[in-house]
């Protein structure tokens, strides 16, 4: 089978678009799902929607982005191993349970007294945990195409159950459902399949390692911007402010979504870079991607 590692001029068959283009959808049927609840809802009813969402989006970016790295890392290096690294199913569940109780801890400040949010809030960490290990197969073999398909269908998936449901029932409980939901469309696209050959296998403390530093490295860069509807509400901000707050850090996410998309692109030939000790390349495209950043 032949691999595609190219990194400088990546072509429009290989996948890359398609994955660009699904962020973008994503997105954009991400932000129609937030503006039809706020509409739907008002800004009181929207409050502890906006409040599940910032919980998904930290857990998210924080815990199941790195993960999904380090499994696309891993298929790289050998399509045929399994992809989910030691610990990675307690990682999701943990993160689950975790959100799961500070969302009942402190639903009176969040989620308006109401535990059910609680329970979405674990099972949407679930749910998007399926996700990102399917996404992480897909890209981790090269299935470009599919990555991209899969990041734009699950929020399309997403938005019409939330319209199938506000034209049923106007409640944030229900609406909330949708972000349930959305990622199971990862199943249709079958990511878990096996693929015939070999590479070198990290052992699992590097794994671990790894894992831990690009946790780190995304809460540090990260945390600040998604819980701030979060920590409004727990200052005492009422409904109506924590659901502006939320539309406005939404906004301020997007390029972040995109990048996180991209990145499953850049990992497969950035490893193929490591493994075979091409550091001068690596070091060249590190200064790019640092005046990039400063320019932007």
């Amino acid at each position: 089978m032949r691999r595609d590692t190219s990194i400088d001029r990546p072509s429009r068959s290989d996948g890359t678009a398609t994955i660009v283009l699904g962020a973008v959808i994503a997105g954009l049927a991400s932000l129609t799902y937030e503006i039809i609840g706020a509409r739907s809802l008002g800004t009181d009813g929207f409050a502890p929607v906006s409040s599940l969402l910032t919980l998904h989006f930290l857990a998210f970016v924080v815990i199941l982005i790195p993960l999904e790295q380090v499994i696309i890392r891993r298929l790289t290096q050998d399509p045929d191993r399994p992809g989910v690294p030691v610990g990675a199913l307690s990682l999701v569940l943990g993160t689950a349970g975790v959100a799961g109780f500070a969302g009942w801890a402190l639903d009176g400040s969040l989620f308006d007294d109401d535990a059910w949010y609680a329970m979405l809030a674990a099972a949407t960490i679930l749910t998007h945990g399926l996700f990102i290990v399917g996404r992480g197969y897909l890209a981790g073999r090269h299935s470009y195409h599919r990555y991209g398909i899969a990041s734009a269908a699950a929020s399309l998936g997403r938005l019409a159950v939330a319209v199938v449901i506000i034209l049923l029932v106007v409640d944030g409980r229900w609406f909330g459902l949708a972000l349930v939901l959305g990622p199971l469309v990862i199943i249709a696209l079958r990511p878990f399949g096996r693929a015939r050959e070999a590479h070198v296998v990290d052992t699992a403390a590097v794994e671990g390692r790894l894992l831990s530093g690009m946790m780190l490295a995304s809460a540090t860069a990260q945390t600040l911007l998604l819980a701030g509807p979060v920590v409004a509400a727990l200052l005492g901000a009422d409904a109506a402010t924590i659901s502006i707050l939320f539309a406005t850090f939404t906004l301020m996410r997007a390029p972040l979504s995109l990048g996180n998309n991209v990145i499953a692109r850049l990992v497969p030939p950035l490893t193929d870079l490591a493994e075979g000790d091409q550091l001068s390349r690596l070091t060249s495209i590190a200064r790019k991607v640092a005046a990039a950043t400063v320019a932007i």
